[in-house]
């Protein structure tokens, strides 16, 4: 008797394995489709998703930091940074100097006009250092590092790198799909 039941032990744990490993053959995420870092394959859609990681990794940003979602990854920002809303210094420019009106003009008459201001955030303090996806620059502020232009980025050959702010994204040419983290 106690060899049948040893039998009958062996006999089911031999079915439970077979029932097991079709099981997670058959459950396999993504059937083979690999995604990009930050991104999961979803089988409805058939296409890499960008995944949430502020929703699905909690307390990913520590202390007084702010967890933001970007296409692909996230940003730990300073809850203070959305307290005060940043509102970049225009510069004071000198009233222009207008030619003599009274003999007309000789030739058109543009101002100078301002240049492009990057995307940029103050620092709380000097010594304060900038968060992932900015470098410290002059005057006490943070500016965005072009991971694109410096190489710096993960994108596949098959992709191509937009710059954001704090970040980048990959992105397939026109006419072309992302299917598996490859841009077909």
């Amino acid at each position: 008797m106690l060899y049948e039941r040893r039998g009958f032990r062996f006999r089911s744990s031999a079915r439970m394995l077979a029932a097991l490993v079709f099981i997670l053959l058959c459950i396999q995420p993504g059937h083979g489709q690999t995604c990009t870092e930050g991104f999961a394959y979803d089988r409805r859609s058939r296409q890499c998703i960008d995944v949430d990681e502020c929703r699905t990794m909690p307390d990913v940003c520590r202390g007084d930091m702010r967890c933001v979602n970007q296409n692909g990854g996230y940003l730990c920002l300073p809850r203070n940074l959305y307290n005060q809303p940043f509102r970049p210094e225009t510069p004071a420019l000198p009233e222009p100097l207008y030619p003599e009106t009274s003999l007309g003009f000789p030739e058109p008459f543009v101002p100078d006009q301002a240049g492009s201001v990057e995307a940029s955030y103050p620092r709380v303090r000097s010594t304060a250092q900038c968060i992932l996806g900015y470098a410290a620059a002059e005057h006490g502020s943070c500016h965005d590092i072009d991971e694109c232009e410096t190489n710096t980025h993960h994108c596949n050959p098959t992709q191509v790198c937009i710059n954001t702010e704090g970040g980048y994204t990959c992105s397939c040419i026109e006419g072309y799909w992302l299917i598996g983290g490859q841009c077909q």
